[in-house]
């Protein structure tokens, strides 16, 4: 049914109960799963933007400062602590994992695109408020511009 199955982690509690679903659809219907992190370039952008000032302020050394692969390699290493938790659940399928930086929404998406996924799967965190209309839900706007079939799971 689901040959390919994305799966959206953060380290999140809903995240984790994103990835425990997609390990056992992966494992029935025998399918490869990817579990991608997306470090938000909106942070990214604001660390870049203090940076400068604090460095000059403390007399730290512009090349002290994080390098864009770096902030890359941390959202993998985030994807990489979601396959540690199907490793554990003993979940027998074909696991990969992606980092990138970005939209998480627009990334997630993309990747499904590239990817020819059949399944993206990501946790509802249930932002309300003014946090909401500011910045959005990325689980709202990956059902919404979503190539594939979409699951999203809440945490009881």
């Amino acid at each position: 049914m689901w040959e390919k199955i994305l799966v959206a982690f953060d380290g999140s509690l809903q995240a984790e109960r994103a990835v425990t679903i997609a390990g056992d659809l992966a494992q029935k219907y025998g399918s490869e799963l990817t579990i991608i992190n997306v470090y938000d370039e909106r942070i990214y952008e604001e660390i870049n933007r203090k940076l400068p000032k604090i460095a000059y302020e403390s007399n730290v050394e512009k090349s002290s400062m994080r390098p864009i692969d770096e902030f890359i390699r941390d959202a993998e290493k985030i994807a990489e602590s979601g396959a540690e938790i199907l490793k554990n659940m003993k979940v027998d399928v074909k696991v990969n994992t992606v980092g990138r930086l970005g939209d998480p929404a627009k990334e997630i998406v993309e990747y499904a695109k590239e990817g020819n996924f059949q399944l993206i799967i990501v946790g509802y965190r249930g932002i309300t408020g003014v946090k909401r209309y500011l910045m959005g839900s990325v689980s709202r706007k990956v059902v919404e511009h979503s190539p594939c079939c979409t699951l999203v799971t809440k945490v009881k």
